[in-house]
């Protein structure tokens, strides 16, 4: 017989305006919006700013970039980004505190 209740691994999903071909990689949260706005140096060309996405949200979330999924919107400036692991105040959390650390030369 199955586990009738199963506890699944927590899993948070943000809200993502990108910027690709930007000069430089960073965040920040449009009010406006009321999304995270991502701005990362790969075009928007065959998915490397997708990828680009990802890999510097798992880098400011601090977990593996297998954990972080672009969702919805692949070929869109507004996305969907799944982040495996963390609640979604988790994530908040961490956002907030990468873009309150400044910017970073990257």
């Amino acid at each position: 017989m199955s586990k009738p209740v199963v506890k699944e691994p927590p899993e948070a999903r943000i809200a993502v305006h990108a910027r690709p071909g930007a000069k430089r990689e960073s965040l920040e949260w449009d009010e406006w919006r009321k999304t995270w706005v991502v701005s990362v140096r790969s075009p928007p060309v065959e998915g490397e700013a997708n990828r680009a996405i990802e890999s510097f949200l798992a880098n400011a979330l601090k977990v593996p970039r297998s954990a972080v999924l672009v969702t919805r919107g692949q070929t869109s400036r507004e996305k969907t980004v799944t982040v495996q692991g963390l609640s979604p105040d988790e994530v908040e959390r961490l956002l907030a505190a990468y873009r309150a650390a400044g910017p970073r030369l990257a």
